[in-house]
Order: structure tokens, then sequence, then C-alpha cells
């Protein structure tokens, strides 16, 4: 939570205590450091390193931007867009998991096949190959048009390659909940199967969703930096924590602290996030909660 804060907060931070922002170059700026004036870049392309006050607060890129400022700036567009894929994700695998699981048949076979080829590519690769192609000329669908540089990209790229890791658990709980006696007292009253869906079922498997939502978005988080990290996420300008590991990459030995920065807050991140679900898991699950009773017994 108090990282989702501080990243919501990067405008204040920005206006107010570093007074500049995310895109802005000071290659040819200089600032107070103990009462000297430094360039934020020197001669040498070397920038400055943390101040520890608010303007440059953990020092400066090679172009001269605020690494604090976009620190917290690509905060918000990585949680953005975790979020973002994690509810899409969400979205499409409730509506395949219940069609499949409900349906059955050549529906359901059909669904099943679809996400066992998702499935079979491993997460990462087929990431790059999706934000590759899109990141190269966009999305135009008629309708729907996404520019190459838009955020919606790597919201697109996660979703496809994390749906199967929800509609699998989805259709397997649908499965088991269909032929249940308050399912066919609802066939018997005559209600649509997309009322019972709706109605019946999808209560009945929401808490395997607020379990794996958590899990989705630490998921997210990390596959969108790892995509930016290798070129084919968030695209520069625009800083996300991937590309500023990234651009830090090329100075570990003499700025080390551009790349630690970024990596520090994915790893706490996901770290919290996965807890969270583990926490959630718990609390849904009578057997895990027993198991950990007698554990601490």
């Amino acid at each position: 939570m108090a990282l989702v804060l501080i990243s919501v907060a990067a405008p204040v931070w920005a206006n107010h205590v570093a007074h500049t922002g995310p895109e802005e170059i000071h290659i040819t700026d200089k600032v107070e450091v103990d009462g000297k004036r430094v360039a934020v870049v020197a001669e040498d392309g070397q920038p400055i390193g943390p101040t520890w006050e608010g303007r440059f607060f953990l020092g400066a890129d090679s172009k001269g931007r605020d690494v604090m400022v976009r620190l917290l700036y690509g905060g918000r567009n990585s949680l953005l867009i975790g979020m973002a894929a994690a509810l899409a994700t969400i979205a499409l695998g409730i509506g395949l998991g219940l069609l499949s699981g409900y349906a059955g048949g050549l529906v359901d076979g059909a669904i099943s096949a679809g996400v066992d080829v998702l499935w079979a590519f491993p997460g990462i690769l087929l990431g790059i190959s999706v934000g590759a192609a899109l990141t190269a000329g966009g999305l135009d669908l008629g309708p729907l048009e996404i520019a190459s540089g838009s955020l919606l990209i790597p919201v697109l790229v996660i979703t496809i390659g994390a749906v199967p890791y929800v509609v699998r658990p989805i259709r397997a709980e649908v499965r088991s909940v269909r032929e249940q006696e308050f399912v066919l007292a609802a066939r018997a009253v005559g209600m649509r199967p997309r009322q019972i869906m709706a109605r019946e079922i999808l209560p009945n498997v929401s808490s395997t969703l607020l379990v794996l939502f958590p899990v989705i978005v630490g998921n997210a988080i990390q596959l969108e930096a790892a995509l930016s990290f290798l070129g084919v996420g968030v695209q520069p300008p625009d800083p996300s924590w991937g590309n500023l590991i990234d651009e830090g990459s090329e100075r570990l030995t003499t700025a080390p602290h551009l790349a630690v920065a970024a990596g520090m807050l994915v790893v706490l991140t996901v770290l919290t996030l996965n807890m969270l679900g583990d926490g959630v898991r718990r609390g849904f699950d009578p057997h895990a909660r027993r198991r950990s009773y007698l554990k601490q017994t």
C-alpha cells in the first residue's frame, strides 16, 4: 500500500520538491551540493550521484533527468500496467472459464485447445514475440487502434500470456459446481444459461478469483519489467521500473543506484503481492488455516 501511495504522489514530489518532470533534461544545469555548485552531468558524461535533498534526491541519469522523479513516475506506469493487465486477465479468464466449464462439448474443446496453445509457450518468450510485433507497428483492427508507444501494448501482451492461468482453475471450479443441486434447481425453474452462470456459479468461484488477483498483479509487474528491460514494453521517454533498470545497467560500475533503486522496488512489490495472495488463500482455505495452526503448535 505504501508503494502505491508513494507512486500516486509522484506529481507532488515532482512539482513541489524536485521542481522538475520525469522527461525534463538538465544536462547543462548545475545544482548546489554541500555548498558547492556542481554540474548535473559532468563533462565526461558522469551524472551526479544522490544528493539526498529535494532536487536529484537519487541523482541524475546520463541525460540529466531526476532519477527519483522518474522512479516515482515509473512506479505509476508499472503499477497501472500491472493492475490493468490483471483486471483484463480476470475479466477475460472469467468469461472463457465460465463458458468452457458450463457449456462443455465442442465449446469446451475449442477454448481448452486455445488455452493449451498459449500455455505451451513460455510467458517471457510469448511476451517478447507479441510485444516486438506490436511495438514495431502498433495495432490497427478497424475501430480498435493502438499506437506503437502506447501503454496499452504491454497491457495487451501481458493479458494474452496470463489468461491461461485464470481460465484453467475457473473452468475446473465451474465443472465441479454445475451439477450441484442449486444449479439444477435454477435450470428447473427456467433460468437461462447466462443467468445461471452470472447469479449461481460466479459467486461460488469468486474466492478463487480473489486469491488469483494479487498474484496476477505481481506477475504482471514482473513481466512488464522484463519486457521493458528488453525494449518491447514501455517505450522511452515514458519511464517504468523495467526500462529504468535497462538504462541503469549501462552504468552499474559508476552509478549503480540507477538500476538498484528500480530493481529493489520491483522485488518489494512482487514479494508483497505474493504474500498478500498467500494470505488471502489461507483466509479462504480452511485446510490451509488448519495446517498453519498445526505448524504453530
